[in-house]
């Protein structure tokens, strides 16, 4: 049985895109990375020199940074990996830290331990 050519299933390409503007990828090694749920085309990726960046990829720019991921005193635990979910996402650090980012409707508190995105 012949198959007609046009029935063929078209091979996907993919293009290299630009790198990500406010995001130094060479002074920042990701660790880990997630899409934020819902999907709006937002990318949270942690790295290993302590800092999780919020990564637009339909601008190409990083949306924010934030570096005290673990509260206050915890400066020096790094993070090693992350997990979104519905609400946010989980950072897990070394000496078994664990931090949940939970996303706000409301208006920042003024401690600054809520963060938009």
């Amino acid at each position: 049985q012949l198959k007609d050519v046009n029935s063929r299933a078209r091979e996907p390409s993919l293009k290299l895109l630009a790198p990500f503007a406010d995001f130094d990828a060479v002074s920042n090694k990701i660790n880990d990375h997630a899409w934020v749920e819902p999907a709006d085309g937002t990318l949270v990726a942690c790295t290993q020199e302590g800092s999780v960046f919020l990564l637009c990829t339909e601008t190409l720019r990083a949306k924010a940074s934030f570096g005290s991921l673990f509260g206050q005193g915890q400066s020096a635990t790094m993070p090693f990996c992350l997990q979104s979910f519905s609400q946010g996402f989980v950072v897990g650090g070394s000496e078994g830290m664990v931090a949940l980012w939970e996303k706000v409707d409301g208006p920042l508190d003024e401690a600054g331990e809520a963060f938009r995105f």
